[in-house]
């Protein structure tokens, strides 16, 4: 089971000897790839559990910029633990409920909607978190810091700086327009409370 867990290529994933704009398209781009996993899982659990498709999120574009941040998150604050799959696991639960009661409690406060709701969830606290979402994010932790960062790298440093740069400002000013968008004309169609009304 170690072994699974060995770095093989010596390389830390960290922004170390980075510059600062390279390391800010690594967290951008990590951002967006977790953003757009996530809206993804999302998409296909709704369908499998529901048998429909759902169009989750506050943005219009296929993306749930909390798993961004939950990503981030991880990446940031556990990578440095790499060699430590136990604590990994745990402290993505950690994390990501954390960033996820906060994202729910913010969004509630500014737009006095809910983009997610487990009241119905066992073990739930006030409906924006609940414990098998939790353990399903502590598995993501896992696949996201021993899994996905490695290809990320790997495909990354073979990219050429103008590719990436070229990559970066398409993606950025996507994700801009599509926040200005969201809030000028908010998006009805992924909150729980459209769902329910159903």
């Amino acid at each position: 089971m170690s072994g699974w867990f060995k770095n093989k290529t010596n390389d830390d994933y960290s922004l170390k000897g980075r510059t600062f704009f390279e390391g800010f398209q690594i967290l951008f781009f990590i951002f967006m790839i977790c953003a757009i996993g996530g809206f993804i899982v999302e998409v296909a659990y709704i369908l499998i559990t529901k048998g429909r498709l759902e169009y989750r999120g506050f943005l219009y574009g296929p993306m749930l910029p909390v798993y961004g941040f939950g990503g981030l998150a991880v990446y940031l604050l556990l990578n440095p633990l790499r060699k430590h799959p136990v604590f990994v696991i745990l402290l993505s639960a950690l994390i990501t409920s954390i960033v996820e009661y906060t994202a729910g409690v913010l969004m509630y406060a500014l737009y006095h909607q809910r983009w997610w709701d487990y009241s119905d969830h066992r073990f739930n606290i006030n409906g924006f978190v609940s414990l098998d979402n939790t353990i399903g994010f502590a598995l993501a932790g896992i696949f996201l810091i021993y899994c996905l960062i490695p290809v990320f790298f790997k495909i990354f440093n073979k990219l050429n700086q103008r590719t990436k740069t070229v990559l970066f400002f398409v993606f950025a000013g996507l994700l801009a327009f599509d926040i200005i968008m969201s809030n000028v004309i908010p998006n009805p169609f992924g909150t729980e409370d459209y769902f329910n009304r159903k």
